[in-house]
Protein backbone atom coordinates (compact mmCIF):
# COMPACT_ATOMS: atom_id res chain seq x y z
CA UNK A 1 0.00 0.00 0.00
CA UNK A 2 1.25 3.12 -0.76
CA UNK A 3 2.04 5.87 1.82
CA UNK A 4 -0.51 9.45 1.73
CA UNK A 5 2.45 11.39 3.39
CA UNK A 6 5.28 11.36 1.19
CA UNK A 7 9.21 12.14 1.83
CA UNK A 8 8.83 15.25 0.38
CA UNK A 9 5.57 16.29 1.81
CA UNK A 10 7.61 15.74 5.47
CA UNK A 11 10.00 18.13 3.65
CA UNK A 12 8.13 20.90 3.11
CA UNK A 13 5.90 20.94 6.17
CA UNK A 14 9.27 20.96 8.13
CA UNK A 15 10.45 24.06 5.90
CA UNK A 16 7.36 25.97 6.64
CA UNK A 17 7.85 25.30 9.98
CA UNK A 18 11.26 26.86 10.34
CA UNK A 19 10.21 30.01 7.93
CA UNK A 20 7.30 30.37 10.26
CA UNK A 21 9.51 30.57 13.35
CA UNK A 22 12.08 32.63 12.12
CA UNK A 23 9.31 35.10 11.19
CA UNK A 24 9.09 38.25 12.69
CA UNK A 25 5.70 38.55 12.91
CA UNK A 26 5.21 35.11 14.91
CA UNK A 27 5.72 34.49 18.76
CA UNK A 28 5.89 31.18 19.72
CA UNK A 29 6.09 30.37 23.92
CA UNK A 30 7.83 26.66 24.98
CA UNK A 31 7.74 26.06 28.99
CA UNK A 32 9.59 24.21 31.07
CA UNK A 33 7.72 21.97 33.64
CA UNK A 34 8.26 20.23 36.92
CA UNK A 35 8.03 16.47 36.53
CA UNK A 36 6.26 14.37 38.23
CA UNK A 37 7.53 10.91 38.09
CA UNK A 38 5.00 9.22 39.84
CA UNK A 39 2.52 10.34 37.30
CA UNK A 40 4.10 8.15 34.50
CA UNK A 41 4.94 4.86 34.13
CA UNK A 42 8.70 3.13 33.28
CA UNK A 43 8.18 0.97 30.40
CA UNK A 44 7.50 3.77 28.00
CA UNK A 45 9.16 1.38 24.95
CA UNK A 46 6.79 -0.83 25.36
CA UNK A 47 3.49 1.18 26.23
CA UNK A 48 4.05 4.86 25.69
CA UNK A 49 1.34 6.96 27.85
CA UNK A 50 -1.39 8.02 25.66
CA UNK A 51 -1.78 12.00 24.78
CA UNK A 52 -3.47 14.31 27.74
CA UNK A 53 -5.96 16.97 26.05
CA UNK A 54 -8.74 18.22 28.89
CA UNK A 55 -9.04 20.92 31.18
CA UNK A 56 -7.73 19.27 34.28
CA UNK A 57 -4.78 18.27 32.66
CA UNK A 58 -3.87 21.69 31.14
CA UNK A 59 -4.22 22.84 34.59
CA UNK A 60 -2.03 20.84 36.05
CA UNK A 61 0.53 21.90 33.29
CA UNK A 62 0.15 25.70 34.30
CA UNK A 63 1.04 24.28 38.01
CA UNK A 64 3.77 22.50 36.99
CA UNK A 65 5.17 24.90 34.87
CA UNK A 66 8.48 26.31 36.07
CA UNK A 67 9.81 28.49 33.30
CA UNK A 68 8.58 29.91 30.84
Amino acid sequence: MSAIITDQIRILNAKNFVNEVRSSGNSYYSFVGLPNPSDYQSDWDIDPPSPKDNFDEEIHYWDSMVAL
